[in-house]
């Protein structure tokens, strides 16, 4: 599992960046993460077909954002089909503290918790665990690129009246050095809005078999009083395999057609303002919608078009 396709630019509240990615990653995963080590969990069920699962991550390489490090993201996925939902929690910087040795045993501790007099922290969060190694060593890309194993201890999540209180003592994980086991980006073509973290985002992407993967999803988050203690959560509403007429790109990225599908209703159109072989630029309108877990129902293009980013990567 990887979390590095889609980077939506998320200004002055860095987390949501990483909790947007790691979402985003989680619908459509590929491509190469620049962090020294990711924890990765399979996921548990929970409540009304949602899983849990977590992904815990240590520290940036120089020239990776400095949004980065260090993370916990507790997330409750349910898929049926070609949708997926999920509702993700995650809590940064000086309230995690993750330590590991080699890909034999690491340790990751922290909580987020609502303090007294403060009522604008929609959920508490605190973990505990220690991962310990079970399995042979895996190799990627001719290295050494993670380990299973269990981690346990106890994760705990207050996530409001949705979920509730939702704790775990124990999952089957793989502790990664680095990148989760990518060789690199596969050969796709995605479209992907950027900009204000109050609005809405839309994720569309599709491979170089023409499957389509869609997704509409929202993130909030604040910056805690001590300047170091940051939260986010991240709603998302996804389908994939989706057929490949239902994201049509047009001649060098300058436009494109969407047609929601499988819970995802309406239509959207991009025209690109500034355009080269690999990349565009532009704004995408229409009337997309999603009815999601936990919020309701979602409308991106409610309050106008969005900027926009159109990429190549590989040779679709």
């Amino acid at each position: 599992m990887s979390a590095g396709v889609v980077r939506r630019r998320l200004p002055v509240r860095g987390p949501l960046l990483v909790l947007v990615t790691v979402v985003v990653g989680l619908m459509f995963p590929a491509g190469a993460m620049a962090y020294d080590h990711v924890i990765t969990t399979a996921g548990v069920a929970k409540k009304d077909g949602f899983k849990l699962s977590l992904n815990i991550r240590q520290s940036c390489f120089p020239g990776c954002d400095e949004y980065g490090v260090p993370s916990v993201t507790g997330v409750l996925m349910k898929k049926r089909g070609h949708v997926t939902q999920t509702v993700s929690y995650g809590f940064f910087f000086g309230a995690v503290k993750f330590k590991n040795r080699n890909l034999s045993w690491a340790s990751v501790k922290g909580s987020f918790a609502n303090r007294r007099g403060s009522s604008n922290m929609p959920f508490h969060a605190s973990i505990n665990m220690t991962f310990h190694a079970t399995g042979p060593v895996i190799h990627s890309c001719s290295r050494i690129a993670g380990r299973r194993g269990v981690l346990e201890g106890t994760y705990t999540l207050r996530a409001g009246k949705y979920f509730g209180h939702v704790t775990q003592k124990s999952f089957t994980a793989t502790l990664w050095n680095g990148d989760a086991g990518a060789c690199g980006p596969p050969p796709r073509v995605d479209l992907v809005t950027q900009g204000d973290t109050s609005a809405p985002y839309v994720a569309v992407s599709k491979s170089r078999a023409g499957d389509v993967s869609e997704a509409i999803g929202m993130a909030k988050g604040v910056l805690g009083g001590n300047n170091r203690v940051r939260w986010g959560i991240a709603y998302s509403y996804s389908v994939a395999g989706e057929p490949a007429r239902d994201y049509k790109v047009g001649p060098k990225l300058r436009s494109a057609t969407v047609t929601g599908a499988a819970g995802i209703s309406g239509t959207a159109t991009y025209s690109a303002q500034k355009a080269n072989a690999r990349q565009s630029t532009g704004t995408l309108s229409g009337s997309l919608a999603a009815t999601i877990a936990g919020i309701g129902r979602v409308r991106p293009f409610a309050k106008g078009p969005q900027s926009a980013v159109q990429r190549l990567s590989g040779a679709v």
